[in-house]
């Protein structure tokens, strides 16, 4: 059963963004330094990481295997998937002699 909070939250996802005071209630979390509105606070924490100088807080997850970074804990999987695949590739090549 869909409870009553859950299907108010969902209906600010259809919304017009290009309706002034609609835009307001789907998007209230503003960015202080730049304006941009999101629909979670946690989409605004995300975004407010990209206006820091320090790499190291823009992108905060670290690949163990090669030290590229990014900026979301997603992207880092996906990238790891990479090497995984690279690693298989190599076997295959390997010479038993």
């Amino acid at each position: 059963m869909i409870s009553g909070k859950y299907l108010k939250e969902h209906l600010k996802y259809h919304l017009d963004d290009n309706d002034p005071d609609q835009a307001k209630i789907k998007r209230p979390h503003k960015c202080e330094e730049c304006g941009s509105s999101f629909i979670t606070s946690v989409h605004l924490a995300t975004h407010i990481r990209t206006h820091s100088e320090d790499e190291t807080v823009k992108k905060p997850f670290e690949c163990d295997i090669c030290g590229n970074r990014f900026s979301q804990d997603g992207a880092l999987d996906y990238h790891k998937k990479a090497h995984s695949k690279e690693e298989s590739q190599l076997k295959i090549h390997e010479c038993d002699v």
